[in-house]
């Protein structure tokens, strides 16, 4: 076997590992160890298995968050207060605090959404404590639209 096929083989396989897939079955691989490609399959598994893992994980990251649409935020307020104030006089959940947000942050707009041009209406991301809070603040959304 010639350095110049080694070479390509290696790029093939690198290309294969990048891209979680096998390697081609038209390349003559006789003249590589059977070890080597044990091996070779086993990184390949363990790096897809990763990307599952860290997908699963990022997904699960989101479990406490909640997007709200609508409030208006200036420059200067504390979206925590204005999170909590919505939470207590609109849904009427009386048993969140700031304490209990563990991030509440406007999104800035894109200049096309039309939605809410209006000045000061915003998106604001938000990330609460426990599961159960988001889940309760879930619920009492249908006072919004009552």
């Amino acid at each position: 076997m010639t350095v110049s096929v080694v070479v390509l083989w290696l790029r093939i396989l690198k290309s294969a590992l990048l891209h979680c897939r096998k390697p081609p079955g038209n390349i003559r691989m006789t003249s590589l160890a059977p070890a080597i490609l044990v091996e070779i399959e086993a990184v390949c598994q363990e790096s897809c298995e990763a990307k599952v893992w860290a997908n699963d994980n990022e997904q699960y990251s989101r479990r406490n968050s909640v997007r709200i649409r609508g409030l208006v935020v200036n420059k200067d307020d504390n979206c925590k207060q204005i999170v909590v104030k919505l939470c207590r006089e609109k849904l009427r959940v009386q048993g969140i605090d700031s304490a209990d947000i563990d991030v509440a942050h406007p999104v800035l707009r894109q200049q096309s959404d039309s939605a809410s041009a209006d000045i000061g209406v915003q998106k604001v991301p938000t990330v609460l404590v426990r599961f159960c809070h988001r889940d309760l603040v879930i619920r009492q959304r249908r006072h919004l639209k009552a």
